[in-house]
């Protein structure tokens, strides 16, 4: 029986790892396939094959003219057509079949169509997932930092936008584009406040600055600093082994999802909570351990602990004030990570050690760790860290290695690090779940996603070609087979998205001007359409070879960075 257990469990690991990217890339390469095959047959091309994937055949039969079949390898697929090799003699009664000897309308359309199909395709998916709903941020904001513009204008932690010079808003989204499409122009927010639930106007006027998000050709955008819907999580810093909290058995890093079985997300709301059911005499707190491979993942999460914690005889007059008396701090401070070889391992610091100072300076940022070590300079000496290890003090030096770490734009740049990460967890507040029952709204939803991602993807393209993107970030079918599981395991709507967005990416990528994709040959049909006659066979051919080497380079090149990827995250 644990025999049989034990192999039901390594055949449901490899389901779930493998069968959604085997059904993502089969459905993707069917749909381009039979964009070619409908046009082909509809000019009356004859098509011979029809093959999903390459190599060996595995299954296959036939029906008219043409033999289906599906092959071994599932990383692409074909539709051989009759007629479509240039050095092939036709026979005059047989030219009407065939592919070349068509007129060039017929042909450019037969290409066009699979990347169209993919497009389609993508449309269709996106309505799809509109129709079943998606959750996307909502329109209450997170924790809004004093000194930020956000705070000065009036916002406050937990506020909710309503309206937006008196039009309702619901999506962040929504908020955030009104907000950059006005820079230097006065707006009007009705706000609900958290605490009161009262409503009242705020106006703001943002800011014209550089853009952040790389794939958008607008250089500048308007922004109201700190305005976010980001907020501190209910992660747990217990740093003193003897305190009330590390006695009733919770640890550092642990993070508490409910207190009397009431329901509590953000760090800002802990000790009110607390607070406010005192009274019963002891908490009863839900908390789950943090898993530092896989957060939030389902299949991941460890049970739900139970503590039971004591109320104080004494309470004190506020939340912080309780959560200081209990012994529980923010994580902030805390490591979540170690990263193996690194100075940070080489000096013996464990994950849940607290950082305390640097240099003899007291720190109660983690950027203040990150400016110190990135300030570092090979002539000086080791960095001296103060921490706090299991509630004793420790004092270590550690000389920060030049590494190279990814950038927001998608580069990399070398600096100094010591192989630390901190335990910084955010979550957002109330989502907004997006669904259009009616399936007309859904497919306008649809060809709006369709829409955008075509620019983001497109504008991807253009920054690689521009060196703002690292080519580093060109991932090949590992990739793909990475986030076809992941997004299966958060749902179908998330699966369905990201197959969308990826037929996206085969729409554009097959009509790159690269022979042997279809925009190669887009490309031999415009220079035959200016010349009035195709290329020769001789330049097709060398062409064709070049284009090969080209896509052959590029693969090998996204594979090897899938590879080293998954070997820096062992």
């Amino acid at each position: 029986m644990l025999a049989l257990t034990t192999m039901t469990g390594f055949f449901h690991k490899i389901l779930i790892g493998v069968g959604p990217f085997f059904l993502m890339l089969g459905l993707l390469i069917f749909v381009h396939e039979l964009g070619h095959y409908l046009v082909a047959v509809y000019h009356g091309v004859r098509v011979e094959t029809f093959s999903l994937g390459f190599g060996r055949t595995i299954f296959s039969f036939k029906r008219g003219p043409t033999t289906y079949k599906l092959a071994i390898i599932p990383v692409g697929g074909y539709v051989k057509m009759y007629g479509d090799d240039p050095s092939a003699e036709i026979p005059e009664s047989e030219k009407k079949y065939a592919f070349l000897h068509k007129r060039l309308w017929p042909r450019t359309a037969i290409v066009l169509a699979g990347p169209i199909m993919n497009l389609l395709f993508a449309i269709f998916l996106f309505a799809l997932v509109g129709m079943i709903g998606k959750e996307v941020p909502g329109n209450q904001l997170g924790d809004i930092a004093p000194g930020t513009a956000a705070y000065a204008a009036g916002f406050r932690s937990g506020d909710t936008i309503e309206k937006l010079d008196g039009h309702r808003v619901v999506k962040w989204q929504d908020i955030k584009a009104y907000v950059q499409t006005h820079a230097e122009k006065k707006i009007s927010f009705d706000v609900q406040s958290e605490s009161s639930k009262t409503t009242h106007v705020i106006t703001a006027t943002p800011k014209l600055v550089k853009n952040d998000f790389l794939f958008s050709l607008k250089k500048q955008v308007g922004k109201i600093s700190g305005l976010t819907t980001d907020s501190a999580a209910t992660m747990l810093g217990v740093p003193n082994p003897h305190s009330a909290a590390a006695q009733a058995g919770l640890r550092t890093l642990d993070i508490v999802e409910t207190i009397n079985g009431k329901s509590v997300l953000f760090w800002r709301d802990l000790g009110r909570e607390l607070m406010s059911s005192a009274k019963a005499g002891q908490w009863t707190l839900g908390v789950q351990s943090y898993n530092p491979h896989e957060p939030g993942s389902a299949t991941t999460k460890a049970p739900t602990k139970i503590i039971h914690l004591a109320v104080p005889h004494v309470l004190p007059t506020n939340g912080a004030a309780l959560l200081r008396a209990l012994g529980i701090e923010r994580s902030d401070m805390f490591l979540a990570s170690i990263k193996q070889g690194s100075p940070a391992a080489k000096a013996d610091l464990h994950v849940g050690d607290e950082m305390i100072g640097v240099d003899h300076h007291n720190i109660t940022k983690w950027q203040e760790v990150l400016d110190r070590v990135k300030a570092y300079k090979p002539s000086e000496k080791a960095i001296n860290f103060e921490i706090l290890h299991a509630g004793q003090f420790r004092e270590v030096n550690i000389t920060p290695e030049l590494i190279a770490l990814p950038t927001s734009e998608g580069t990399t740049e070398k600096r100094y690090a010591i192989g630390v990460m901190p335990a910084v967890m955010s979550v957002s507040g109330n989502g907004y779940l997006e669904k259009y029952r009616n399936p007309f709204r859904a497919a306008v939803y649809g060809a709006e996603q369709a829409y955008h991602w075509t620019k983001v993807i497109a504008i991807s393209f253009l920054r690689l070609v521009q060196n703002k993107v690292s080519a580093r970030n060109i991932g090949s079918v590992i990739s793909i087979g990475r986030v076809a599981s992941r997004s299966f395991q958060a749902g179908i709507a998330a699966f369905l998205n990201m197959m969308s967005v990826i037929s996206i990416d085969l729409f554009l990528l097959n009509l790159l001007p690269v022979p042997v994709l279809d925009g190669g040959h887009l490309l031999f049909f415009s220079i035959e359409a200016i010349k009035g006659a195709p290329l020769s066979l001789k330049k097709m051919e060398i062409a064709q070879q070049v284009g090969l080497v080209l896509l052959l380079s590029l693969m090998i090149f996204a594979l090897f960075n899938d590879i080293s990827h998954l070997i820096s995250s062992w």
